[in-house]
């Protein structure tokens, strides 16, 4: 401890000597009882150790000096990463002082502040104290802030909160889901992509659904299932899947016209946006009404080259995780469109590779193309 307040003071540490009280006093006299020589700058972070530390770096984030506070605000991002870290410093009262920082005049501050914030809502305890000081009154001020950076960090946030059970009953509670729908409208478009994964996560829970459904988030999907980003695009088709869990909404969906573009989705480039698109539409096509739409606007033959694609993977050894998950959504997607007469009709021409998948070493793809070939193959 003696060599780090010496190292802060830039003096040099000599090991204290042994050789009787004279020696000592000397060393004494010589070295450790010089005042600071250079006083620390101040603007300069000094830390504290121990039991002190957590107190001090939270008193300096709520400061008057606004390079101490940016300082501050960067070193509890290091340390909150660590449980233990974030444990000293959610009791010293880290979160009221992100509150404060969060609405700083300065960018800097305001948008570090945020990312603590978002950091803390990964681990169980800062979830527990955030949603114990109401953090999401404040993320929802942060995601309509001004600067881009501060909607970021606020939508990854709640984002993360909304990842747990208890986070995703503490954001429908406080209204989160009609802010996230109104932020996917408005936002910037490799922005809308948080947006809509934290209404995706909102929506697992029956009352976020409810509110979504009230909300008009139909609508507000709909409209970026063909943006320009990447991300955009993959987010929109998982969180038309999640919307229409229940018959009602798979009908709405279909009529509102959602299924013209989630099967041009199903040729993007992205294996990522393809896979969310054939989710959607397995989702939407367990509808009768929907089946026949889905006819009628040729989604056999835009689930044809996905389906040739998987048994080439097939034949060299295996997709990648998300490859095998876009296989299995569109043979699910194939079986529920062969119980149409006309799909089960044009579904003819693709029994070939159904049953090539049909014995493929993987289980789930073995068993969902032999229910595909079982469907196709029917007769009345």
């Amino acid at each position: 401890m003696h060599a780090v307040c010496r190292k802060y003071q830039e003096l040099p540490w000599e090991k204290v000597e042994t050789g009787g009280m004279e020696k000592n006093l000397q060393h004494l006299v010589d070295v450790s009882c010089k005042a600071n020589p250079k006083p620390p700058p101040k603007d300069a972070l000094m830390v504290a150790y121990g039991d002190r530390a957590a107190p001090k770096l939270v008193r300096e984030i709520s400061g008057d000096n606004l390079v101490l506070r940016q300082k501050a605000i960067k070193e509890v991002l290091k340390l909150v990463e660590a449980p233990k870290e974030l444990a000293s410093l959610l009791t010293a009262g880290l979160v009221p002082a992100l509150h404060a920082a969060a609405a700083d005049t300065d960018v800097t501050a305001r948008a570090t502040a945020t990312l603590a914030l978002a950091q803390c809502a990964k681990q169980f305890g800062g979830r527990e104290k955030m949603l114990e000081q109401r953090t999401i009154e404040v993320l929802s001020k942060l995601v309509c802030d001004s600067e881009e950076s501060v909607r970021q960090h606020g939508l990854l946030a709640i984002l993360e909160l909304a990842k747990s059970p208890m986070g995703t009953k503490g954001v429908i509670e406080a209204r989160g889901v009609p802010l996230l729908i109104s932020r996917v409208a408005e936002e910037v478009p490799h922005l809308q992509g948080l947006a809509l994964m934290a209404l995706q996560q909102s929506m697992s829970h029956i009352t976020g659904l409810q509110q979504a459904i009230e909300g008009a988030a139909l609508e507000k999907i709909a409209e970026v299932l063909e943006s320009e980003d990447v991300c955009a695009r993959e987010k929109a088709a998982l969180c038309l899947a999640a919307y229409t869990v229940n018959l009602a909404e798979k009908s709405a969906a279909a009529m509102h016209g959602v299924l013209g573009p989630v099967l041009r989705l199903l040729q993007d480039e992205t294996l990522a946006v393809r896979t969310a698109a054939a989710a959607a539409l397995m989702s939407i096509t367990v509808h009768n009404d929907c089946k026949t739409a889905a006819v009628q606007l040729s989604a056999v033959k835009e689930l044809a080259p996905l389906l040739d694609e998987s048994v080439l993977l097939e034949l060299q050894g295996g997709a990648s995780p998300l490859g095998t998950t876009l296989t299995i959504n569109v043979l699910q997607c194939m079986a529920q469109l062969a119980e149409q007469p006309k799909g089960r009709k044009q579904l003819q021409g693709s029994l070939e590779q159904l049953k090539s998948l049909s014995e493929s070493s993987n289980a789930m793809i073995a068993t969902h193309a032999k229910n595909a070939v079982k469907l196709i193959e029917w007769k009345p």
